[in-house]
């Protein structure tokens, strides 16, 4: 692994008396699975989908709460983190070929866009897209429009061309191997979250300008393809929906792409007509909350070991794997070290993040109210990424992590646990703490299906839960976790 340390760096001002007794008593605790399975099914099939502002949201929130309560955290709690300007939820979706015959089509709306008027019956007809934005939302210039009008009123509005179907040329269980942990990536990405803001910003400026001319115009409504075959939907949501200062956008459904392509030929070769009926509400002003948990450390309590894993979904599903599993491993590593009756010198902290799906809104939101207080975490440690074993760790380029984290893992070795990836990873919440120069990492997962089912799509539904690798998991953070919050010395900063 590539990498020079300082020369006054020490892993012995790192190490942790006796750990490799402590891992394997962890490793030996038995992961209770029909309780891990109880809470998996309260926080999909009992709660649904989790969208930033729904009350499921606020319900996965009080569940938090009662389950720390009873594990015998020292405080649970939520904080107001950010407010949008609207709330969405969705209650009535149907969408179906009436001419030339009757076929039920596979659908889902977008997030943040509107109602139909009622039940509609419209002709639709096809105008190609000139580009796409990087959600796979077409975009028409307002000349193309214009010079359509006649054609586009009172209509249905599909903009892509025909969806290639793929064959899957991946294993659908994806493990990661000793190979890829051995392959160093040096160069930080250039996303940050003030370039994040700024596409964000810029896109619902796009969208609100597009959505406003296809009103004016008279048009009904679009239908747009998912990006994943095989049935699958793959959602998002409309940023100019969430803000006041943007107009809302007219109803926008995602099908799939089997679907879509049948809807493109009958348009193309004669004259198709669609029934739809969809129903959204939009709530004014939500207050969006995180949730935090804690343990008060014993020897230096104002000193912070953070965990933190997403709570909020999309609205196609429930959101198994992305991201009910990150909260049931936070949630299962603590009862472990609860169970263990494991001391602490620092104070462990579990965060709930919300709006982490439009933006990473909720640790943004809280890393910038609490940066006066951001010296006190020793390091931020995050799960997100599916239903898999814990195979290693990103260094986030940061050279003093690979040996500590070396050390952590050498006795997890024995359940699956390979190494640390010297990486810089983006996408999540610990984006937010990289930035703030807070020593911050995500830990690394087998994929098995997620990229290619799960994630963002209408299949996140508990059936795709793996409950002895989410106790892996929980086994793999309850280790790393005790191990940092007894480190001599805080975490090493970059």
């Amino acid at each position: 692994m590539v990498g020079v340390l300082s020369s006054t760096f020490s892993i012995a001002q790192y190490t942790v008396k006796d750990y490799d007794r402590i891992a394997q008593s962890i490793i030996n605790y038995t992961v209770d699975i029909d309780e891990l399975k109880a809470n998996a099914n309260f926080l999909t099939n009992k709660v649904g989908s989790k969208l930033t502002g729904s009350q499921a949201l606020d319900q996965a929130s009080m569940f938090i709460t009662s389950k720390a309560a009873e594990l015998g955290m020292d405080s649970a709690y939520s904080t107001i983190a950010f407010y949008l300007d609207y709330g969405w939820e969705n209650s009535t979706t149907q969408l179906a070929i009436v001419e030339p015959y009757f076929y039920s089509l596979n659908t889902s709306p977008i997030a943040w866009t509107s109602s139909t008027d009622g039940i509609l019956e419209n002709d639709i007809v096809f105008i190609e897209a000139e580009n796409v934005d990087f959600l796979g939302n077409p975009m028409v210039s307002n000349e193309k429009l214009e010079a359509n009008r006649k054609l586009l009123e009172n209509k249905l509005l599909i903009l892509h061309n025909s969806i290639e179907y793929k064959t899957d040329s991946t294993i659908l269980l994806n493990r990661l191997s000793e190979e890829y942990f051995e392959i160093d990536r040096p160069n930080k990405p250039n996303l940050t979250i003030e370039r994040l803001n700024g596409m964000i910003t810029s896109m619902a400026k796009k969208e609100s300008d597009f959505n406003k001319k296809l009103r004016e115009i008279g048009v009904k409504g679009i239908i747009q393809p998912s990006q994943r075959n095989h049935g699958i939907i793959r959602g998002h949501g409309s940023f100019s929906g969430m803000f006041a200062e943007f107009e809302r956008p007219i109803p926008h459904l995602l099908v799939s792409s089997s679907d879509y392509n049948r809807v493109l030929k009958l348009v193309q070769t004669g004259t198709t007509k669609i029934r739809a009926e969809v129903v959204n509400k939009f709530t004014k002003s939500a207050p969006i909350r995180n949730t935090f948990v804690e343990v008060k450390g014993a020897k230096n309590p104002d000193e912070i070991v953070l965990l933190g894993a997403h709570l909020d979904t999309w609205h196609l599903s429930d959101g198994a794997t992305d991201n009910v599993a990150g909260v049931l491993i936070l949630l299962e590593a603590m009862k472990i070290l609860k169970g263990l009756d494991l001391k602490m010198d620092r104070t462990i902290k579990l965060a709930f993040w919300s709006g982490e799906e439009q933006g990473l809104l909720g640790s943004t939101q809280w890393v910038s109210n609490e940066s006066e207080k951001l010296d006190n975490i020793s390091a931020y440690l995050n799960v997100d990424s599916g239903t898999g074993k814990i195979r290693g760790i990103t260094s986030q380029l940061n050279e003093s992590a690979i040996p500590i984290f070396e050390k952590i893992f050498d006795p997890l070795r024995s359940i699956g646990v390979l190494g640390v990836k010297h990486q810089h990873s983006i996408g999540s919440d610990y984006m937010a703490f990289n930035e703030a120069s807070i020593p911050a990492f995500d830990f690394k997962q087998d994929p098995i299906d997620y990229f290619q089912r799960t994630h963002h799509t209408n299949l996140d539904s508990y059936e795709y839960l793996r409950f002895d690798e989410i106790a892996q998991a929980a086994q793999v953070v309850a280790a790393t976790v005790y191990y940092l919050a007894n480190m001599k010395e805080k975490f090493s900063r970059k």
